[in-house]
C-alpha cells in the first residue's frame, strides 16, 4: 500500500522518500520500495540505493525495467 502511495506522490512531483522507506521496514529487500525509493531519493541516497538493487540482482535473469534502469544509474556512475 506505501509504495502506490510513494508511486502516487512522486507522479504528483511531492517527496515520497517517507512512503518507500515504509514499506522496506516492513519488507526490506523488496524491489518495487527498493526501486522506488532510489528514485524518490536525493542523488547520493539514490545511488546507494541502485547499488542496492544491483547487487541483490545480480544473478536476475529477467529484464525487468527496474533492474536496467538501476544497471545503467550505477554503471553512469562508473563512467
Amino acid at each position: 500500500m506505501r509504495e502506490l502511495l510513494g508511486e502516487l506522490l512522486l507522479e504528483c512531483g511531492t517527496t515520497a522518500s517517507a512512503e518507500y522507506e515504509a514499506a522496506l521496514r516492513v519488507a526490506p529487500h523488496r524491489l518495487a520500495a527498493l526501486f522506488g525509493v532510489a528514485r524518490a531519493a536525493d542523488a547520493a541516497r539514490g545511488k546507494s540505493y541502485y547499488k542496492q538493487i544491483v547487487e541483490q540482482c545480480s544473478r536476475a535473469d529477467g529484464d525487468r525495467s527496474e533492474i536496467e534502469n538501476a544497471r545503467a544509474q550505477v554503471a553512469q556512475e562508473r563512467d
